[in-house]
């Protein structure tokens, strides 16, 4: 079980509402499991742990990756908070004169049963979102995998559904089905790539990327516009007098051209720069914005 001090924030853990403390300690964040765009009204509108009823606990997190891995807790009793009998907390140095019979002290505590997480998440997973936090302040991430640790333990490995800032985020609802998967896939490229890439790479996936886009922006107008490269449909983009999305681009291949040695040799340009790189993650933004499938 894992144990929470409703007035310190301290945390314990351990079997039926006796515990060690948990330290150092560790990020706790309320959790919402979603199946549908309906689950959004169970999202918690405030942080109060007397009617939390599911608990992430965080192991490990990858800013770059943007992954993290940890346990899930449900609320243990309708009756919060409840009576637990735990050891001194090293954050707590008045602890050492509350210690009772057997070198314990008992504490009110708002209790959480460990969560199957691999039971309790049947349905797919790519359909599955997670929500950590409350309604003013949430990120959502998706269920990549489930492992049972030797604590019995199901430890459940998330990756974020936000672009972290990177790109806007993207309304899928709005995006054609066929192209969905690919939009989404070339999406995430770019953010995988963004904090740990060299600049001529970024550029490369912000043309995927933007290709992808307007390929399929542009499908129902011009026949064969998915597999056209980037500097036909920016032609396109002139064609129907959409500027913005011409001249942004255009330079995404601008910047690409520079990643080429030869190009470099023949016109006396530079190699990309982060600047460049960051640029081209800008244009690929206004792209997917003009073409109104980023989230307002």
């Amino acid at each position: 079980m894992l144990g929470i001090d409703g007035d310190t924030r301290v945390y314990y853990e351990g079997p039926a509402q006796t515990g060690v403390a948990i330290w150092p300690a560790q990020f706790i964040s309320l959790a919402t499991v979603l199946r549908s765009e309906g689950d959004y009204a169970d999202v918690p509108a405030a942080t109060n742990l007397g009617n939390a009823r599911l608990l992430f606990r965080e192991d490990h997190f990858d800013s770059v990756t943007r992954i993290r891995r940890g346990r899930f807790y449900n609320r243990a009793s309708d009756a919060q908070p409840q009576l637990w009998a735990v050891q001194a907390h090293p954050a707590l140095p008045s602890d050492s004169r509350l210690i009772g019979a057997g070198g314990l002290i008992k504490k009110q505590l708002y209790g959480f049963h460990d969560w199957a997480a691999r039971a309790n998440l049947r349905e797919p997973l790519t359909e599955i979102t997670i929500v950590l936090g409350v309604r003013e302040a949430m990120t959502l991430w998706r269920v990549l995998g489930i492992e049972r640790i030797s604590t019995g333990e199901d430890l459940v490995t998330l990756k974020s559904k936000s672009n972290m800032g990177v790109l806007p985020e993207v309304a899928q609802d709005r995006l054609p089905e066929a192209a969905r998967n690919r939009v989404m896939e070339a999406v995430g490229h770019v953010v995988e790539m963004a904090y740990r890439a060299s600049p001529e790479s970024i550029i490369d996936r912000c043309r995927d990327l933007s290709a992808i886009v307007l390929g399929a922006y542009f499908q129902e107008l011009v026949l064969n516009a998915s597999h056209k490269d980037l500097g036909d449909l920016a032609r396109i983009a002139k064609n129907e007098k959409r500027h913005l999305i011409e001249n942004s681009a255009r330079i995404i291949n601008l910047l690409h051209s520079r990643g080429k040695p030869n190009e470099q040799s023949k016109r006396g340009v530079a190699t990309p720069r982060d600047e460049d790189a960051t640029l081209a993650l800008e244009c690929a933004g206004t792209i997917i914005r003009e073409v109104g499938w980023a989230v307002l």
